[in-house]
C-alpha cells in the first residue's frame, strides 16, 4: 500500500501557482532536505540516512552510514553517480541508482583540500571542491587529480564562507551565506554576481537561476532578465524543486506541492 496521503487545499493564489496538494507520508515527515533526479524519482534526506522513491513514492532504495556524521549535501545530477557530501568530516561518496557506494569514500584531506565548504557533481565523472584556503573551485577527476584549477574569487567573496555548489549546462553557480549567488564558467573563471537578501535555498535548471525566499519564487536567466515569480504562503520554508510543471516547497512540518498553472 503506498504510504502517503494527498491533502487538497481550496486556496488559489496568483502568479501562475495553486496550492495542490500537502504530501503527508512517512518518507516526508521531518527530513533535512530532498532532491529529484531526472528520471522523476525522489530523495529524502534525515541525518545520515538516504530514502529513494519513483515519482509515485514507493520505496525503492534506502542508505545508511553513521560513520561520517550527518549528510551535508547530496547532488542527483547524475543518478547513476549520486554525490553524498559529509561537511563535518570532509568526505565524499558516491552511490550507484540503487544508493549502494560506487567505490571508497573520498577523504577530501588525503588530496590537501582540509576545507572544501562546498562541493558538487560535474561532467565526465569528476567533481568540483571549493578550495577554501585559495578561494577558488577545483575540479577533481574519478581518479582524484586536480585537473582544473578555477581563478581566485578573494576579491569577490573575500571570508565569506559558500553554502551550495551547483553546475549547470554551462556555468557553475555558488551561494554564500551573505545572500550572493557568484556565477562562473566551466573553467571556474568569475563570470557575475546576483544578490537576493533574505535567500533560503537556489537551484539552476538549465543555465537559469532559481531563488527561494520567504513565500516567493524568482527565476533570471544568465543576463539578469526575470523570467519567472511565484508568490505562496508556506512559512518556515527550507528548500524546493521544480519537477514536470510542479513546484514542490519543504518547510519544517511537509512537503507542498504547488501546480504550475
Amino acid at each position: 500500500m503506498k504510504k502517503f496521503l494527498y491533502i487538497l487545499i481550496l486556496i488559489v493564489f496568483s502568479q501562475g501557482l495553486y496550492a495542490q496538494e500537502v504530501v503527508n507520508s512517512d518518507y516526508t515527515k521531518g527530513i533535512d532536505a530532498f532532491e529529484i533526479d531526472k528520471l522523476n524519482n525522489f530523495y529524502f534526506i534525515k541525518d545520515n540516512q538516504i530514502l529513494k522513491t519513483d515519482s509515485e513514492f514507493n520505496k525503492l532504495y534506502d542508505y545508511s552510514d553513521k560513520t561520517f556524521g550527518n549528510i551535508y549535501f547530496i547532488d542527483v545530477s547524475n543518478p547513476f553517480r549520486v554525490l553524498v557530501y559529509y561537511k563535518d568530516f570532509n568526505v565524499i561518496v558516491f552511490l550507484d541508482n540503487k544508493l549502494a557506494p560506487l567505490r571508497s569514500p573520498i577523504y577530501l584531506d588525503d588530496l590537501n583540500y582540509f576545507s572544501a565548504d562546498a562541493v558538487c557533481s560535474s561532467s565526465f565523472e569528476s567533481f568540483l571542491v571549493f578550495d577554501s584556503q585559495n578561494t577558488r573551485i577545483n575540479t577533481i577527476s574519478k581518479d582524484l587529480v586536480t585537473t582544473q584549477k578555477g581563478t581566485s574569487l578573494y576579491s569577490i567573496v573575500s571570508e565569506q564562507k559558500p553554502v551550495k555548489m551547483k553546475e549547470s549546462n554551462n556555468y557553475i553557480f555558488i551561494s554564500f551565506e551573505n545572500g550572493y549567488i557568484h556565477v562562473l564558467d566551466k573553467y571556474a573563471n568569475y563570470v557575475d554576481s546576483f544578490f537576493y537578501d533574505g535567500l533560503i535555498d537556489f537551484d539552476c535548471i538549465n543555465d537559469d537561476l532559481y531563488l527561494l525566499g520567504n513565500n516567493e519564487l524568482i527565476a533570471f536567466d544568465i543576463n539578469k532578465e526575470k523570467i519567472l515569480y511565484y508568490s505562496f504562503e508556506v512559512s518556515n520554508s527550507m528548500g524546493f524543486k521544480i519537477k514536470n510543471d510542479v513546484l514542490y516547497i519543504l518547510n519544517k512540518k511537509s512537503l507542498i506541492s504547488f501546480k504550475i498553472l
